[in-house]
């Protein structure tokens, strides 16, 4: 798992010049008759986390500074993480007039569309979250609409994806390896050999069966399902496992495994950042990590998890895909009454640092103090508020950051230009819907996971195992995955392409 970064009416009757001025009034000054004053709008937001003991105090310097700011207030509702995806849906399916809420790609955010359950904010956006439409870059908006129609606001991450190695700089600069020279993974061989021979209580290599796997393709359609865009930037779907790549990877795997270079008994975890925030194996050192979705601050991240610096190792360039841009969200129900108000709130998450440091750290001096250090970051105060991180809300690189989240203060501004430079996905905006051919994705699903599983516990020869397992994915209806994911491939481009015509005669 990526450690994340855990790190909203003013309406006026009467001439011209009150029209003029609804944007950015607040809603408590004019009544829209006879010019009475107005409670402010309460909005409910819901979003995952955990109720802290100061919630109420926060949200009264919340509210104080939205009513002055636009004459709303907020009642804030987390949810722990566990039970909160079913609280929404079970809202959903009662009909309740959620205001804003947290989604995500992984949250339901397309089905949830689909459904008619959120509004589309695609009118909404250039009136009344005019300071966001300014400084957020376009991708964001255009990623992550669906049928050019958006659903929901995504946080400003500047998330990608990319493939590599991060390298262990102590052990790296002790045997003064050239970390330059690795651009094939094969590169990494005679490191690792040094490794295993001089630091007999370091583990050479963490690196899941499923990291190896990942190389092969380019991008994945679907998680844990074969199927993929191959390299070099194409839209053509193929079988991975069956690529000369994926032969070549896989035995790559299993002769390290041989040589002792990966110990599949200190790969418990599913990745490595998970090893080191949940295992005590987080002291024993290790020399490279090979990953297939690592973000532009992982290696941050792990400094902060293991005290150690690390260096970036690129096997394939950074990519941005749905996920990373759906990765967090804010939605307003379709049900809300104050639709117009809620944007304004996303407005100003997205643009307002006084409302985003309230929001993800609270009161200045109570609940946190500067670091005089470090500019921009702060230290916590106490267990009197807490929320899962500025990754979650508007523009994470306006607030403060503390050293869990970031090690590197300057980590968002370098994310930035990573993010603004990295590649686009092709298919970006097309969310593959396993539904037509529901049996044999299952089937093959679990093929893949079985097979993965196996491999990391107990390593096997793929000039043995692959063929079996080609086998029985052929048995299980590949061939019929793959046609219907190239299928809904070509569909989806051929729309977007009629899409981007209109949008063009429009502008004309």
């Amino acid at each position: 798992m990526n450690i994340k970064l855990r790190s909203c009416k003013s309406r006026f009757a009467g001439g011209m010049a009150l029209l003029l001025l609804a944007s950015s009034a607040p809603a408590a000054v004019n009544a829209a008759s006879g010019g009475q004053a107005q409670a402010p709008v309460t909005l409910t937001m819901y979003y995952p986390g955990t109720e802290s003991p100061d919630e109420a105090v926060v949200e009264e310097a919340i509210n104080h500074y939205l009513n002055m700011k636009i004459g709303v207030s907020l009642d804030l509702r987390p949810y722990d993480w566990a039970n909160y995806n079913n609280k929404i849906k079970v809202m959903i399916a009662a009909g309740e007039p959620m205001d804003l809420f947290f989604t995500a790609g992984w949250l339901n955010f397309k089905q949830f569309a689909d459904i008619n359950v959120l509004r589309d904010l695609t009118p909404l956006l250039a009136r009344y979250a005019p300071d966001m439409m300014k400084t957020m870059n376009p991708l964001y908006l255009k990623g992550t609409a669906i049928n050019g129609r958006n659903y929901a606001v995504p946080t400003q991450m500047n998330n990608v994806t990319w493939k590599g190695l991060l390298i262990n700089k102590q052990l790296a600069d002790k045997y003064h390896f050239d970390i330059a020279g690795i651009k094939k993974l094969s590169d990494l061989e005679p490191m690792l050999k040094v490794i295993k021979a001089k630091e007999s209580k370091a583990t050479p290599l963490f690196g899941k069966i499923a990291d190896f796997e990942g190389l092969a393709s380019y991008q994945k359609l679907a998680p844990d399902s074969p199927g993929s865009l191959m390299p070099g930037g194409g839209t053509k779907v193929a079988n991975e496992f069956a690529s000369p790549a994926m032969s070549s990877l896989l035995a790559q795997y299993y002769r390290w495994t041989t040589k002792g270079y990966i110990v599949p008994s200190r790969q418990a975890f599913n990745s490595f950042q998970d090893q080191t925030l949940f295992s005590s194996q987080a002291s024993v050192q290790t020399f490279a990590v090979l990953t297939s979705s690592a973000n532009y601050d992982t290696a941050s991240q792990l400094q902060t998890a293991t005290g150690q610096s690390w260096l970036e190792v690129r096997l394939q360039a950074p990519l941005i895909t749905n996920e990373n841009l759906t990765a967090g969200m804010l939605s307003v129900s379709s049900l809300s009454k104050h639709a117009e108000d809620a944007v304004r709130v996303i407005n100003l998450l997205h643009a307002n640092k006084k409302l985003l440091d309230l929001l993800d750290w609270g009161i200045a001096g109570t609940h946190y103090r500067a670091d005089a250090g470090s500019p921009g970051m702060i230290t916590p105060i106490g267990k009197g508020y807490a929320t899962s991180g500025p990754w979650m809300f508007g523009n994470p690189g306006l607030t403060y950051h503390t050293k869990a989240d970031a090690a590197d203060p300057n980590i968002w501004a370098r994310g930035k230009k990573i993010f603004d430079k990295a590649a686009l996905s092709p298919v970006i905006g097309l969310y593959y819907d396993p539904a037509p051919n529901a049996e044999s994705n299952q089937a093959v699903n679990s093929l893949i996971s079985n097979f993965n599983a196996n491999m990391d516990r107990a390593p096997q020869d793929p000039a043995t195992a692959l063929p079996k397992l080609q086998s029985r994915l052929k048995q299980a209806g590949i061939a019929g995955v793959i046609a219907d994911k190239q299928r809904q491939v070509d569909a989806y481009l051929t729309e977007k392409h009629k899409l981007a015509v209109q949008q063009q005669a429009l502008a004309q």
